[in-house]
């Protein structure tokens, strides 16, 4: 596996470890939900044997904003993660699953 591919892993999984009262925060499970999706990019580009340039001059994105989104850094719009999806040859899908009680109460 890639080494950057598994340090997006690696922090991902920090943020877990950092203790449940940050997980149970909106903000960090939107840090996790950015941290998987960089590490999906970045599974798929290797896959691809593709750069990170090489794929930002395919889908017309400056070289700085992609290496926010893939340090999980960028809260992207569903439009841009649709970009980037599609231009890796996937269909975007969006689910949802019912969120646990004290998940409710906590937001």
């Amino acid at each position: 596996m890639d080494k950057s591919v598994n340090e997006m892993k690696r922090l991902a999984g920090k943020v877990r470890k950092q203790g449940k009262a940050y997980e149970e925060t909106s903000e960090g499970q939107e840090l996790v939900l950015r941290m998987e999706f960089a590490a999906n990019v970045l599974k798929a580009l290797r896959a691809r044997k593709m750069t990170n340039a090489e794929f930002c001059r395919k889908i017309g994105m400056k070289s700085p904003q992609f290496s926010r989104i893939i340090q999980g850094d960028e809260n992207i719009t569903i439009t841009t993660m649709s970009r980037i999806v599609r231009a890796l040859g996937y269909c975007p899908e969006i689910k949802f699953r019912r969120i646990r009680k004290q998940e409710a109460e906590s937001q």
